[in-house]
């Protein structure tokens, strides 16, 4: 495929920081590359003259390093505010400028500390450190050590931490701000969440360059450090924090006084991990992987000596099960189990009173949770597959008050697992997937589920199962009203943005759909079988994609569908998708929709 689409075309490629000091590696690298058309290049950058010796064709270019006053430039970017209120920062900051020998790192490092700093003396404190003389060691220029010292003491725990991360890591904010949370590393401020204070913590290191933002593959948003900086953050956590490879043999005593390990293993590897895995001081011990190993086992014993961790990430190894004695965590407050082949959790999990999050995802076997979840009280944060095997939650779900991610709620027939078991669990912020809606038959259950008191909602999923086909014409408009009944009373929030309707079977659609102050900006209509019109939505001012999909009934759209008022219809909506519609016919909507693209 790489061949058909250079053939024919000049390619401009750049890797940046190139590591690799194998003449196999960019040899097979420059294999793949060799069919482009002529005039295309190859541009590699490195801080290794052995690595530019391997690539380079032709002469290689050394960056010189910057002058002063570029120097100067960079910091006075990032401190323009002090320096104007203080025009004597001024003289101070281009003599840092000069000490910072060329370095825009060191540069920009500082530049971020100085923002911080307001008066003549801390600027000169910086001036004047002894760090400027001495020697570099361990790739870790001494000055940038500044950047470090000049921390608040809660940051430099959370910066030193990320140290187990390998080099060269994607951070994602949630889940870096969900583990400094079970290592006790955020201090609670008033009746703010200790997520949004997580966060707070991870824009100050971002604002202090600590981290660099980037766009991943998927160009969602995340972040990296940049290798000296990592490096920095390995030796400040030296002794503390332990990052290696998975080694089958017995090596744990290698980091026998960690506090912090991280294991990264081998997709093809079997992991074992036996009971002389020992360490009562070890409060993280991540496994860390990008893909899924074949098979993994874990000792019966393996937590008896781990007591008093805070973090376990077991994820992508090949589990199957969860060994009992997981119930010795007692100080547990994170479980990472994703993308294993496990079916059943162990009951003696939900005597671990002080988790806050558990991570199920890509856990494509898992069919039930434990039957006393309820008593979970701390949990916060449970992620699992909404189109996974689970089919109903377990008793008295309704009891996690605390919970503020979930991922699905499965509706049950039995008493304390219906939906009224949400009414309580009113702190649900992202994403909320509601199933199996047809087990509501009682409207006094769908108005307890109490919708509209999920404030933080941004995305609501309802979904029925379909109906069986040949059901009793009597009791199939008993379904159909029962259904829009039930949908008429889970009215959501305002703030819900995005709305997911699926397999409902009444023939109408409830009002609070329509009502314009509604913030929906997205909205897709799935498997309405009986519906054959649309629900009027042109009023709605934030509407920017709306898609409907199997709905047979559905033949063309009425004036109801555009709003009955004099205003202009569909002020932002950009997109309007149509799957699987069979019997619809396509009539001009585009000079209603001004914003259609």
């Amino acid at each position: 495929m790489l061949h058909d689409v250079l053939s024919t075309r000049k390619f401009l490629l750049v890797l940046d920081d190139y590591w690799s000091e194998s003449c196999a590696d960019w040899d097979v690298l420059c294999s793949l590359f060799r069919f482009g058309s002529k005039g295309s290049k190859i541009i590699v950058t490195t801080r290794s003259t052995k690595v530019s010796s391997i690539v380079s064709c032709s002469k290689a270019y050394k960056l010189e390093n910057l002058s002063d006053d570029d120097c100067w430039k960079l910091i006075e970017q990032r401190t323009l505010a002090s320096m104007q209120t203080n025009q004597n920062l001024g003289p101070i900051s281009r003599q840092i400028a000069k000490k910072c020998k060329g370095l825009p790192l060191v540069a920009v490092t500082l530049g971020c500390v100085l923002r911080c700093k307001t008066n003549e003396e801390e600027w000169h404190s910086i001036l004047e450190s002894e760090l400027w003389e001495m020697p570099q060691t361990e790739n870790v220029f001494p000055v940038l050590m500044l950047s470090y010292i000049h921390l608040p003491a809660h940051l430099r725990r959370c910066f030193a931490y990320c140290s187990i991360f390998p080099q060269n890591h994607d951070f994602e904010v949630e889940e870096l701000v969900l583990l400094w949370m079970a290592e006790g590393f955020i201090q609670p401020v008033g009746a703010r969440r200790l997520e949004d204070l997580g966060a707070d913590y991870f824009h100050d290191l971002y604002s202090r360059s600590f981290f660099q933002q980037y766009k991943n593959t998927s160009n969602q948003t995340t972040y990296k450090m940049h290798d000296l900086i990592h490096d920095m953050a390995r030796v400040v956590s030296k002794d503390i924090c332990f990052h290696t490879k998975y080694n089958s043999s017995d090596c744990y005593p290698l980091f026998g006084n960690a506090c912090h390990l991280s294991l990264l293993h081998d997709n093809s590897q079997h992991i074992e991990l036996k009971a002389s895995l020992k360490n009562e001081r070890l409060r993280t011990f991540l496994l860390m992987s990008t893909n899924v190993s074949s098979r993994g086992e874990l000792h019966p014993e393996l937590f008896q000596h781990l007591q008093f961790l805070r973090v376990l990430g077991l994820s992508s190894i090949g589990i199957a099960e969860l060994p009992d004695s997981v119930d010795k965590l007692e100080y547990l407050r994170y479980l990472n189990l994703s993308r294993n082949p496990i079916s059943h959790l162990p009951e003696s999990m939900c005597r671990l009173a002080a988790l806050q999050t558990l991570k199920l995802t890509n856990c494509p076997q898992l069919c039930d949770l434990p039957k006393d979840m309820k008593n979970l009280a701390n949990l916060r944060h449970l992620h699992f597959d909404v189109k996974g095997q689970l089919q109903s939650m377990p008793l008295q779900f309704g009891r996690l008050t605390n919970l503020q991610t979930l991922s699905a709620y499965i509706v049950g027939r039995k008493e304390g697992n219906g939906i009224g078991e949400l009414k309580n669990v009113n702190g649900l912020r992202g994403s909320l997937c509601i199933k199996n809606i047809e087990h509501v038959l009682d409207l006094k259950d769908a108005v307890e589920a109490k919708l509209g008191m999920k404030t933080c909602l941004d995305k609501l999923e309802l979904q029925w199962r379909k109906l069986r086909s040949g059901l009793d014409p009597q009791l199939l408009d008993r379904r159909k009203n029962e259904q829009a009944e039930v949908l008429a009373n889970l009215q959501p929030h305002e703030n819900v943005k995005e709305l997911v309707i699926q397999n409902y079977c009444g023939v109408i659609y409830p009002d609070w759909l329509s009502q314009p102050w509604r913030k929906f900006t997205s909205i897709h209509l799935q498997g309405l079988k009986y519906c054959d019109n649309l629900p009027s939505l042109g009023q709605l001012p934030f509407l920017k994609h709306f898609a409907i999909s199997d709905l047979p009934s559905l033949k063309y759209v009425d004036h109801n569908f555009y709003g009955t008022c004099n205003a202009a219809t569909f002020p932002s909506l950009e997109s309007f998708q149509l799957h699987d519609m069979s019997a619809y016919c396509i009539g001009e909507m585009s000079a209603t929709m001004p914003c259609l693209v």
